[in-house]
């Protein structure tokens, strides 16, 4: 996309935001958040970090074949905020997860969404049903999440192995916005891919203060392992009196007795 004429430098992306589109700077050496956008209680919320758009609608001569650059930018963007609405005015609430498949590990999450007229009414329940479960069906109380209101969190925990189907106690059977369906299965990617990852590998060699070695031999583990040693132990000093060493009670008699060897030979002793 052609430059723009004034570009905002953020300290860091807001949590939970994610970028679109950054942008190359001169001053810093990470690239700047152009285009950033965060889910704010039923919606979403696009921020562009910059002034001088008009600069894609008003190309110049050399930059004519990039003419419709601009307005499918904005087409493209209105279509994916009105298509991706997370309640519809026409539905009171809405039921999802953010993922279709979870893995058996993990804690599954739904998020159930109110009117805000309704909120200040009771808050149904949601009911889990699935062939993992020990009670059939399992009835989990939504959570408030954040400080908006009408968000709820539907925590189902730890689930094993199956396909599951949660939905809202009360809500019509017809409706799909309050049934939400999703498997949970084991995470076969580490029993298949056993091949070491050379990148993870050194990122947690580098936020272990540690070391990453390409080609290892036990003498040069032995010699990197004592050199850390010596980096980490506390130094010692440790005194010891002349006497301990055998060498000098050694030399101490033999002075000694060259000392008396010479009174005696001179006559004195």
């Amino acid at each position: 996309m052609p430059s723009l004429a004034q570009k905002q430098t953020p300290r860091s992306p807001w949590p939970l935001a994610v970028v679109l589109a950054t942008a190359d700077s001169a001053s810093r050496s990470e690239p700047i958040p152009v285009v950033t956008y965060q889910h704010v209680g039923n919606g979403r919320v696009v921020v562009i970090e910059g002034a001088g758009m008009w600069r894609w609608a008003f190309l110049s001569p050399r930059n004519q074949a990039d003419d419709e650059v601009y307005g499918r930018l904005w087409r493209s963007m209105l279509r994916w905020l009105v298509a991706n609405v997370r309640l519809l005015p026409s539905q009171p609430l809405r039921l999802s997860t953010d993922k279709v498949t979870c893995l058996s590990k993990e804690n599954v999450v739904a998020e159930l969404l109110l009117r805000q007229e309704t909120v200040g009414d009771k808050v149904p329940v949601v009911e889990l049903h699935g062939p993992g479960l020990i009670d059939v069906p399992r009835t989990v109380i939504p959570t408030p999440s954040g400080d908006y209101p009408g968000q709820f969190r539907v925590p189902f925990g730890s689930l094993p192995e199956g396909r599951y189907r949660a939905q809202v106690v009360g809500a019509d059977p017809s409706d799909a916005a309050a049934i939400v369906a999703f498997d949970v299965r084991e995470n076969l990617q580490e029993r298949l891919d056993v091949t070491a990852r050379p990148d993870t590998l050194r990122l947690l060699a580098d936020k272990s203060n540690g070391a990453l070695f390409e080609q290892l031999s036990p003498q040069l583990l032995a010699k990197r392992f004592e050199a850390h040693l010596d980096r980490v132990r506390p130094e010692r000093i440790v005194r010891t009196s002349a006497w301990d060493r055998w060498w000098v009670l050694i030399a101490t008699l033999a002075v000694c007795s060259v000392t008396w060897g010479m009174r005696r030979w001179s006559g004195l002793v």
